[in-house]
């Protein structure tokens, strides 16, 4: 069972994506992180068409002013689930702290249902919690404090006026007694009372939740304008113009900007190659954080999207060494490989994504590592993207080459950090089992010592 919480440490930019969200609340972020990951259609589009209905609300000047009400009921939301669940039949062991976290509960619980029919908004249906909060607030004041007044039992309101009245302290001394074991008694009476709520409660709880996060996943949507992504049962998953949101952050902050990356994957291995410093890695990247937010109900940074679930992504990007198991890199991603390939062969549906495999390897053997995956995933339809640098690389499915180094954007000198801007990211189609040789080329632009680079290109040509 994949939560997102869970996700969060192997997915790289999804930490950033729930960071930058505006909750209202803790417990909005807290069930936010405990979602499910969603391999059915119906349930993806029912999550997407809830974030859809708070943009729908957001972009109405007519309902912009309910959603602000509601985000200021939202922000008192507290994490009552342990006063909820220390009620019982008997009524004992709830302090005035429990009864004050249910009293605040169901008067959020009462002004969003207020909210919800002013305003005819389209939200969620809240258990009514009315006949219990009237017990929590016998004077009908509905302020969120909470003490046992004199209006619950008319008995303990005769002991209180004793206890003013009490000229001794031996006297005031037993009336404080009597009183605190009348309080004690009406304690138990409430907790019994409110028991039969605590269905209500919890679903209360979880459904005020669901508003904040679906409310802060379509304020993160409209600010950033990200799309809907649409979502099939089979055929191409479809990324138009993506973009890597945290990267492309960064390069904001910096005056510059993020090229948006187009690719369609098939159910079958796709294979990517491009020069170092081409933004293979980060691509790789983020068709993952792509298909993870689709499949915890958020909308995209695209252009277009369609998204087909799988039951699962198994990544191999970057360097994999386990210290704390004793493998090697190379070790860490031949464990990653065996279980990709064992949980294909047990039937899983995976969307594989590898970046460079075999790179730790030596050539002859990384090659045909390679072309041994890649023909095990064609056998077995698994939607794959495969990044790698080495030539000759047997594959019947897509592949597509990074346009990569252009030397007519070159500003001399060339300075390492202004490699990027002579980068086109762009993806085009390519029929070539040859990667391409731009290594060298862009070291002898940058002036590297020059009997290296002729070094360099003489053992090439000889190859």
């Amino acid at each position: 069972m994949h939560l997102l919480r869970n996700e969060i440490g192997r997915i790289d930019g999804l930490r950033y994506v729930v960071d930058q969200m505006d909750f209202c609340s803790s417990v909005g972020r807290r069930a936010l992180l405990d979602t499910l990951w969603m391999v059915e259609k119906d349930r993806i589009e029912d999550a997407l068409s809830s974030v859809e209905l708070y943009i729908s609300y957001l972009s109405d000047s007519n309902k912009q002013r309910a959603m602000s009400e509601l985000a200021i009921a939202l922000s008192y939301l507290k994490d009552v689930n342990g006063s909820i669940m220390r009620l019982n039949a008997a009524g004992k062991g709830l302090t005035d702290i429990d009864l004050f976290e249910l009293k605040g509960l169901a008067l959020i619980n009462e002004r969003v249902s207020a909210l919800r029919s002013g305003y005819a908004l389209n939200l969620p249906e809240l258990p009514d919690l009315s006949a219990m909060l009237d017990l929590l607030d016998p004077d009908g004041a509905r302020v969120s404090s909470f003490y046992v007044a004199d209006s619950y039992d008319p008995l303990l309101a005769g002991l209180r006026k004793q206890f003013r009245e009490a000229e001794s302290d031996d006297e005031r001394e037993k009336l404080a007694i009597a009183c605190n074991e009348r309080e004690d008694f009406i304690r138990i009476r409430l907790g019994s009372e409110i028991y039969p709520y605590k269905d209500r409660l919890l679903c209360s709880l979880e459904i005020l939740a669901a508003n904040d996060f679906n409310l802060a996943k379509a304020r993160l949507a409209v600010s950033r304008r990200w799309k809907r992504p649409s979502v099939a049962d089979c055929g191409k998953t479809i990324l138009r113009r993506m973009q890597n949101p945290e990267l492309a952050s960064l390069l904001q902050e910096k005056g510059e900007r993020f090229q948006p990356v187009s690719i369609d994957l098939e159910a079958e291995p796709t294979v990517i190659t491009g020069a170092n410093m081409s933004g293979k890695s980060v691509l790789l990247k983020t068709i993952v954080l792509m298909q993870t937010l689709t499949q915890f109900g958020f909308y995209l940074p695209v252009d277009d999207a369609q998204i087909v679930p799988v039951d699962e992504i198994i990544v191999s990007i970057g360097d994999s060494q386990d210290i704390y198991s004793g493998l090697s890199s190379y070790g860490a991603e031949m464990k990653c490989l065996d279980y990709l390939i064992k949980t294909v062969k047990n039937g899983a549906n995976v969307l594989a994504v590898i970046d460079e495999p075999a790179r730790t390897t030596n050539p002859t053997e990384g090659l045909c590592i390679v072309n041994g995956l890649i023909t095990i995933l064609a056998k077995y339809n698994v939607r794959a993207v495969i990044s790698t640098h080495y030539s000759g690389i047997v594959c019947k499915g897509a592949r597509w080459r990074v346009k990569g180094f252009m030397e007519d954007r070159v500003s001399y000198p060339l300075e390492v950090n202004n490699l990027n801007k002579c980068i086109d990211y762009a993806l085009e189609k390519d029929t070539d089992c040859q990667v391409p040789h731009e290594a060298i080329r862009i070291a002898e632009i940058m002036g590297i010592e020059p009997e290296l680079i002729e070094n360099c290109k003489y053992f090439l040509n000889k190859g």
